[in-house]
């Protein structure tokens, strides 16, 4: 039962990004009709903003987490342990994105005419933000102890 859990989580955590970015174009259009006002409305648009660009990393963790996950009934160590390293990159990644946000609440602009993509986060837009990061990095979290669990490594 642990192996097919810990397969499962695997493939839910590398695929969780994807997901996210998904559930958030609605709520992006809805806060751009609003108009931006709002800490949420800040925290949603830089989550989009740094989801959407940050696929460069988040597509091949994916790819590399699926096709890890589908070999785990094969080759059950070197797929097990490829999957960590996925799972790792991705809490790497993940961690980085929760600095960013909170280097962006805590600094200041360096240019009086700071032309920004985003909106600067405020502390509490900035906890918002790092909310399903967080949860991301449990997932990934719980993924490698099943995957170590289950595999004997």
């Amino acid at each position: 039962m642990d192996m097919k859990s810990a397969r499962r989580w695997t493939i839910g955590m590398t695929a969780a990004p994807l997901g996210f970015t998904v559930a958030l174009i609605p709520f992006t259009f809805l806060f751009n009709e609003v108009g931006r006002t709002s800490w949420l409305a800040d925290a949603v648009f830089n989550w989009f903003f740094l989801l959407f660009f940050g696929a460069v990393v988040t597509v091949p963790i994916m790819i590399g987490g699926l096709i890890t996950a589908s070999l785990l009934p094969r080759f059950s160590r070197g797929a097990s342990a490829a999957a960590i390293f996925v799972l790792l990159v991705s809490c790497g990644f993940a961690a980085l994105l929760i600095y960013v946000g909170y280097a962006d609440a805590l600094t200041e602009p360096t240019f009086a005419d700071d032309t920004r993509w985003t909106p600067k986060l405020s502390l509490p837009s900035a906890a918002l933000f790092a909310l399903p990061l967080l949860l991301l990095l449990a997932g990934n979290a719980r993924a490698i102890r099943l995957l170590r669990r289950s595999y004997g490594m």
